[in-house]
């Protein structure tokens, strides 16, 4: 909560002080002299954006978000896709048609790869006639069966029953699987697109009914106010706030 206040404060004071500052420059340019109720009209509206952010960051607030799987973010960083687990799971058991089941592990091939390897007998992977797939993340087992429809790059995938799937690497490089259980989640996407189109939307309304810029330059406004917000303020914003939250 106290994050939260704190963001609506600095966010508020910061864009109450910049708006009456371009206001009051580019009105006196544009319409002779500024308007003359710049002085609530500026924090009003900074108010207002204030606002809206603080509630972006609160939708943020859950647990295990970090800064680089924010699930309501920017346009240009957000994903529809949600994952189970950042880091790879320990090891995977594998049942292979008219075989035993067998299990393979994490091992690490250079600093930025790593592959699965068969416990024993040490063997590759190979991806060769398998049923299925088991693996453990945060004490649940979820099982993958062949999914030959979303398999992308030349690699296999594997879907459990509630549509989490881990994907084969294309290419002879680093064959194997991902070892990462990913979902896409088309609600997730709609609701980024909401928020950042509301975004806009707050920003022509402040330019126009508060600062009464006339509407053909509040909209002129807008579009570079909202772009740089997206770019610059909003990425730090919510990346601060996620850190700091409980």
């Amino acid at each position: 909560m106290l994050t939260l206040l704190i963001i609506f404060a600095v966010t508020t004071v910061t864009l109450g002080v910049l708006l009456f500052a371009l206001a009051f420059f580019l009105q006196g340019w544009i319409y002779t002299e500024p308007s003359a109720g710049l002085l609530w009209q500026a924090p009003a509206a900074g108010a207002a954006l204030g606002a809206y952010l603080t509630l972006w960051c609160a939708l943020n607030f859950q647990p295990g978000v970090q800064p680089g799987s924010i699930p309501y973010d920017t346009l240009f960083r957000y994903s529809s896709e949600v994952i189970l687990n950042r880091e790879p799971v320990e090891s995977i058991v594998v049942s292979i048609k008219k075989k035993p089941k067998a299990e393979y592990v994490r091992v690490r091939k250079d600093q930025t790869r790593f592959e699965y390897q068969r416990k024993s007998p040490r063997e590759p992977w190979s991806g060769v006639n398998i049923e299925e797939l088991e693996v453990a993340v945060a004490g649940e087992t979820y099982k993958l069966k062949p999914d030959p429809v979303t398999g992308t790059g030349g690699g296999k995938a594997y879907r459990s029953e509630h549509g989490w799937t881990m994907f084969e690497y294309g290419g002879n490089v680093n064959p194997g699987p991902t070892g990462v259980l990913v979902r896409s989640q088309l609600g997730r996407g709609l609701m980024n697109w909401l928020l950042n189109g509301l975004f806009f939307a707050l920003w022509f309304l402040s330019l126009w009914l508060l600062l009464r810029f006339a509407w053909p330059h509040a909209l002129l406004l807008t579009i570079p106010l909202w772009l740089i917000s997206l770019l610059t303020v909003l990425p730090m914003v919510l990346d601060q706030a996620v850190k700091s939250a409980p």
